[in-house]
């Protein structure tokens, strides 16, 4: 019972922090109702998470304990990169999270050859990811 409550605060601070992010309401929403999680190509299209994506979140929540609630996607010329935003089942950090991201930054979980954990600083412009810096 007790990792159910843990899943539902961190979906309840996944929503806040989508809200400060100022992502679109139907993503928002779709997320609170349906858990959708969409990936925002940087300066394009924001699409609902592919079959890969849904899997590699799954993997992560389980091996991380965390919650994941959107995708940055960044294509360069030699790979394709996703960054996944998460909240933490640590929920002492999560003020302090979330002063960080009203600065426009984030932790993510950063998918290259290796996973890493990194902090980036995102930049939002109509609910959608413009920068990852």
């Amino acid at each position: 019972m007790e990792e159910l409550e843990n899943i539902i605060k961190m979906k309840q601070e996944a929503i806040e922090r989508m809200k400060i992010l100022k992502l679109k309401q139907d993503v928002i929403e779709n997320f609170s109702k349906q858990d959708i999680i969409y990936t925002s190509e940087i300066q394009g299209d924001l699409l609902k998470a592919n079959d890969e994506q849904l899997q590699l979140i799954k993997q992560f929540e389980l091996k991380k304990n965390v919650k994941i609630y959107h995708i940055i996607h960044q294509k360069t010329e030699s790979r394709d990169i996703l960054f996944f935003l998460y909240v933490s089942e640590k929920e002492q950090e999560w003020e302090n999270e979330k002063r960080d991201l009203k600065l426009a930054f984030d932790c993510a979980i950063v998918l290259k050859k290796e996973t890493e954990i990194k902090e980036i600083g995102i930049k939002i412009k109509d609910g959608k990811v413009n920068v990852v810096v």
